[in-house]
């Protein structure tokens, strides 16, 4: 509430508006993220790129959450041509158009997510883009599309970024034993 006194207090604070947003997702207040951040767009915000595209980001998550697909699809395009040089907008796109069965585009979004290699240090990236959960969503992936091999590889490399976690080691088994199964794996 304090934070919602201070937005209206300062209507054109492009800063306090980003911090609401960023409230509002917190407490998946899916509604008032796309509120809130319309405002955004609406003041003279005089800030880095990267700031528009985390927002369109915010956006184009409530939309997925109000299962409004269309624009939760364009908001996280925008957020892509906003800021190309991050991971999230592309992984966050890929999760959507994986949760809707469009395999084909979300293994094209999350190899391009995972040629980006350099973090930029002015903002801090969602938990999900630099840990395994990439590698074990393209494995699923692959893994829908029966190319087993490339599950496995991808799995493979989700294990190196999370040795102990028991469901990466379980799909690891899983995968290897159809590979096993098909001959393509002694």
């Amino acid at each position: 509430t304090l934070l919602i006194e201070c937005a209206e207090e300062r209507p054109n604070d492009s800063r306090t508006a980003r911090l609401l947003i960023r409230e509002y997702v917190k407490y998946k207040e899916w509604e008032n993220v796309i509120k809130a951040a319309e405002r955004y767009f609406k003041i003279d915000r005089n800030c880095l790129e990267v700031y528009d595209s985390i927002t369109k980001r915010y956006m184009g998550r409530a939309y997925k959450n109000l299962k409004k697909y269309d624009e939760s699809r364009k908001c996280y395009q925008e957020a892509i041509e906003l800021g190309s040089k991050y991971r999230d907008p592309y992984l966050e796109l890929a999760f959507l158009e994986k949760e809707l069965y469009n395999y084909d585009e979300a293994i094209r979004l999350i190899e391009q997510a995972l040629s980006i290699k350099e973090k930029d240090l002015r903002i801090v990236p969602e938990p999900f883009s630099w840990s395994e959960r990439p590698y074990k969503e393209l494995s699923e992936l692959y893994k829908h599309k029966g190319n087993f091999q490339e599950a496995y590889k991808n799995i493979l490399l989700a294990e190196e970024l999370n040795p102990n976690n028991k469901a990466i080691k379980n799909e690891k088994e899983l995968i290897k034993n159809i590979l096993m199964l098909n001959g393509e794996l002694e």
